[in-house]
């Protein structure tokens, strides 16, 4: 895992694909028609190591944190079945700690159950979820550490998301299960590293990047995606709106929309760094430890493997 610019993906394509499989834990890599404003990794790059979970949806498709868990679990359990290991790689810290901790199987909550439930103060969500679904809810640190699908009743998220599920599942008669055969319930047990690197370094590579996808025709790509799907999920994706406002009035130089772009990328990464400072799974490494790290690894759990 690693900031956006970090050089995730150059990393991965020097591992041995014979070994390696990738899954991608990005929330726009998912999308077709802009592998410029996404990052998507070359087909050099994919012919090296197979990736996954790349190319699945159209600009104008939604995507969630439930549907995301369940195909990445999906691709996990294929690349398990194949012999080989799974790598995940990616900036999105959401989606990390959703398939770390798993997530439940998506209902149908309508929105005026979905508002109820966020009027009520966080107490009295959690009151109600022990009430109708006991046993969820956990303060043993070893049980959490265990996993389980057990989590502390201080996770906010969790605690309203499981509250609008049991009331889902009573108001479509479905009964209450201890745990669902959707393995997305499951929590699975990740080990990595996320890259970290000096300031200076990072952002003078962000300039690079950002220089490169305009040269790259990143305007072009996503003004067609704007043209053919109008304002959809996509266009989400970092600077894409801004360049749609400097096509459609002018009103930005390049000049400044190179600028516009490096002041989003630097902001966003910040905020994963902040992020995955907090993931326990994580070890920070810089890039030129990478593949000794992967080693020592192995080393530990496949010594007859070397990369």
């Amino acid at each position: 895992m690693g900031p956006t610019g970090s050089g995730k993906t150059a990393l991965i394509s020097r591992l041995p694909g014979e070994f390696f499989e990738a899954v991608s834990i990005d929330s726009r890599q998912v999308y077709r028609h802009m592998p410029i404003s996404v990052a998507s990794p070359t087909t050099q790059e994919q012919t090296r190591v197979r990736h996954h979970l790349l190319d699945c949806l159209e600009p104008d498709q939604a995507i969630d944190a439930a549907w995301f868990v369940r195909q990445a679990r999906a691709s996990i359990d294929d690349i398990l079945k194949r012999g080989k290991l799974p790598i995940l790689v990616g900036g999105s810290g959401f989606y990390l700690k959703a398939l770390r901790s798993g997530m439940p199987d998506a209902l149908p909550v309508d929105a005026a159950l979905r508002l109820e439930i966020q009027s009520m103060s966080h107490e009295e969500r959690l009151a109600e979820l022990m009430r109708l679904r006991p046993g969820l809810v956990c303060t043993n640190s070893a049980r959490l550490a265990a996993g389980g699908g057990v989590f502390h009743p201080n996770d906010q998220y969790r605690v309203q998301r499981h509250l609008e599920l049991a009331r889902a599942r009573i108001k479509h008669s479905r009964p209450m299960q201890k745990a669902d055969s959707d393995r997305s319930w499951t929590p699975i047990r990740i080990e990595g590293w996320w890259i970290d690197m000096p300031r200076p370094d990072y952002w003078a590579g962000l300039e690079a990047r950002i220089e490169a996808m305009l040269q790259a025709g990143l305007q072009t790509e996503v003004m067609s995606v704007y043209q053919r799907f109008g304002d959809c999920h996509a266009l989400s994706a970092l600077g894409c709106l801004d360049i749609v406002l400097q096509s459609r009035t002018g009103r930005i130089s390049r000049a400044e929309l190179a600028r516009r772009l490096f002041v989003l990328h630097r902001q966003y990464g910040k905020r994963q760094r902040t992020w995955f400072r907090k993931e326990t799974c994580l070890q920070a490494i810089e890039a030129r430890q990478f593949d000794d790290s992967v080693q020592g690894f192995l080393n530990k759990r496949y010594p007859a493997w070397t990369v």
